[in-house]
């Protein structure tokens, strides 16, 4: 509510003469539960991505298990902004908008190196009919499910 009367603020929308929500605390959540997959859950979707149609998930998913970016600072990943001599993606693409630097494990580096390239294409992870970034990912087994599993 106080970014909707801000923005009415600076839109200067009649009727619109101060902020009601100003000063009132925000909500703090201090129960956050933090999962991650057990092994046998992760070898159980590497299975499952294994087998899907879309031959790209068998390498974004395991990347973003890997690395603990968004799916979107991943479908942008150019292949210039890995750096694997110093085991650094320096990933503009990030919600803040600011750039920041990803390590790259062992694991990441390998995953790199097995991911086909596609010609005069800067997408790391390419759509492989379009050559171009995903929008979404496909869920394993399906054609046009909006996200990832």
């Amino acid at each position: 509510m106080r970014y909707i009367f801000n923005l009415a603020l600076r839109w200067e929308i009649p009727g619109i003469k101060a902020n009601p929500c100003a000063g009132v605390p925000l909500l703090e959540f201090k129960d956050k539960k933090e999962r991650y997959l057990s092994q046998e859950e992760a070898k159980r979707l590497y299975d499952a991505v294994c087998q899907s149609d879309n031959t790209m998930l068998e390498y974004i998913v395991p990347m973003l298990i890997l690395t603990g970016v968004r799916k979107l600072e991943l479908f942008y990943a150019k292949w210039e902004d890995f750096d694997l001599q110093r085991r650094i993606w320096r990933n503009a693409t990030t919600k803040a908008g600011k750039a920041r630097h990803v390590p790259l494990s062992d694991g990441a580096l390998n995953l790199l190196s097995s991911i086909p390239r596609q010609k005069d294409c800067p997408w790391a992870f390419a759509n492989p009919d379009t050559g171009k970034p995903y929008v979404t990912a496909f869920v394993p087994g399906t054609r046009h499910a909006p996200r990832l599993v």
